[in-house]
């Protein structure tokens, strides 16, 4: 039932926005949803995907250099299969992606699993170390819009004691894990071991400037794939920056309200859009048309890497 719950809530959350979302709507506000989908400039859309290619590209490369100092060496093409199917697997069951990226290159590399999962676990710290610097830089541009839309549709107290509640069991099990000595407690001891290895791998990295050179390039790739799309329509294309920045933050936040942003995306994309003059309509279009080339790629990439990992590997066997 656990299992059910995790695969099934976020998609249900998900499903549950579009209904709130799309039930508000007119019959001649669906017709202009349908229109602008029609009417959008696709070559901005398209150089949008490339640049979140090369961005999955990057963090491929990236890997590697927190994989050397631990003493493993791994195929480029394995960790690009890995990282794009696992942003697939995002899509079925939230952060799965990270375990699965982990059990690929533990199985086709050699890499012990919860060593390559303590590296997946750093790249995130220092992703969200990015992500908080540009929420930092969209609060000090424009504080107002952001503090009054973040306590209008987020609980903030709720938020907050869900977060004490979780830090304390997280420190209480740390505790029991490095105290115990019952035999669960001791194989995780071992395991807890391992991922710290791996995280602690971004420390002893040689090639720290090409490190902080691909983290750049990622999310430069990140915004500018967010933003390119503004292009594709003639209500977004004159918005400016400091808006499209906080836009992109909020859209930051929503993909991991449900299955890589499913309904979530849009519906959130569309609110905060509507802060700055676009309608409704024409801001959840936006968030559908942004969300859905994204997971076209995504789609793509990793069905053809679940399709041709095994492949590489029978060849290699043989």
């Amino acid at each position: 039932m656990k299992k059910g719950l995790k695969l099934t809530l976020p998609l249900l959350v998900g499903g549950f926005l579009c209904w709130y979302a799309y039930q508000q709507f007119s019959e001649e506000q669906f017709s202009e949803i349908k229109k602008t989908f029609l009417s959008a400039n696709y070559f901005y859309i398209a150089l949008a995907v490339v640049l979140g290619f090369l961005s999955d590209l990057s963090r491929a490369l990236r890997w590697e250099l927190l994989l050397r100092p631990i003493g493993y060496r791994t195929s480029l093409l394995h960790r690009a299969m890995a990282v794009f199917i696992g942003y697939l697997v995002n899509v079925t069951i939230p952060r799965s992606g990270e375990v699965s990226r982990a059990l690929l290159v533990s199985n086709y590399d050699g890499v012990p699993f919860e060593k390559s999962f303590g590296t997946i676990i750093s790249e995130r710290v220092i992703d969200l170390l990015l992500l908080l610097l540009f929420t930092s830089a969209a609060f000090v541009l424009q504080f107002d819009v952001i503090s009054h839309f973040l306590l209008s549709k987020i609980p903030f107290q709720k938020l907050l004691l869900l977060l004490v509640i979780g830090g304390i069991s997280f420190f209480l099990f740390l505790f029991l894990v490095y105290t115990s000595k019952q035999k669960i407690f001791v194989k995780l001891k071992g395991f807890a071991n391992g991922i710290k290895e791996g995280v602690l791998s971004v420390l002893k990295i040689r090639h720290r400037v090409l490190f902080l050179g691909h983290t750049l390039f990622i999310w430069a790739m990140y915004f500018c794939m967010f933003y390119l799309p503004f292009f594709a329509l003639p209500e977004t294309a004159n918005i400016s920056l400091p808006n499209v920045l906080t836009a992109f933050v909020v859209g930051s936040f929503a993909m991991s309200f449900t299955n890589a942003g499913f309904g979530s995306y849009p519906f959130f994309i569309a609110e905060v859009l509507f802060l700055f003059g676009v309608s409704t309509p024409i801001g959840t279009a936006f968030g559908w048309i942004v969300w859905t080339s994204q997971f076209a790629m995504t789609l793509l990439m990793g069905g053809l890497s679940f399709a041709l990992l095994p492949l590489l590997k029978r060849s290699k066997c043989n």
